[in-house]
């Protein structure tokens, strides 16, 4: 096994920098690829320790995106290795998938840009609404489960979560075109 490089005090700002930089398009990557939302932040924290102690690895003039990309993968592989033993999770073959279909790095500002409106927008639902969200998309329950916690139809839970995302698709692209993004 070889050792890793030494970083300069000058990469290890870089690499530190480009991280927090970047961290919110990290993170959505991982979140992408996690149906988990509770362990996202448990894995970007691994991301970025990884990301430290490989410093020296990184070369100035790469991508730093793909790299830490890369690092994310293996992070997220690992979390559903363990989760899979437990009967949840996806594939190694699903997550490959998914990061191969992984938008360019020069797609990254408008990602930030759509997430900042989505913020705004999120915050702006009633709050019904985001109750439905949170349910469904940062605890991750089937809209029967969260119909069994509202004392709703499935029905009605499926037709509040799809005008729930045409409300905020609408606000993030009113949002977006407010501010010359699209």
């Amino acid at each position: 096994m070889s050792a890793i490089p030494t970083p300069s005090e000058g990469n290890v700002a870089l690499v530190q920098g480009l991280f927090v930089k970047h961290a919110s398009l990290i993170k959505g990557f991982i979140l992408a690829l996690l149906p988990d939302f509770s362990l996202v932040d448990d894995v970007l924290q691994e991301v970025f320790l990884v990301v430290v102690e490989k410093t020296g690895t990184f070369q100035e003039g790469t991508s730093f995106l793909a790299w830490v990309r890369a690092i994310a993968r293996l992070k997220v592989l690992e979390a559903c290795r363990v989760k899979k033993k437990q009967g949840l999770f996806l594939s190694e073959e699903v997550v490959a998938s998914l990061c191969a279909a992984a938008p360019p790095e020069s797609s990254g500002d408008m990602a930030q840009s759509k997430l900042q409106a989505l913020d705004l927008c999120l915050e702006r639902l009633t709050p019904r609404a985001r109750t439905i969200v949170d349910l469904r998309y940062r605890q991750a329950h089937s809209p029967g489960e969260i119909a069994r916690r509202l004392t709703w139809t499935v029905d009605s839970v499926h037709v509040a979560l799809s005008k729930t995302r045409t409300t905020l698709r609408d606000c993030v692209q009113r949002r977006l075109a407010a501010s010359g993004e699209i």
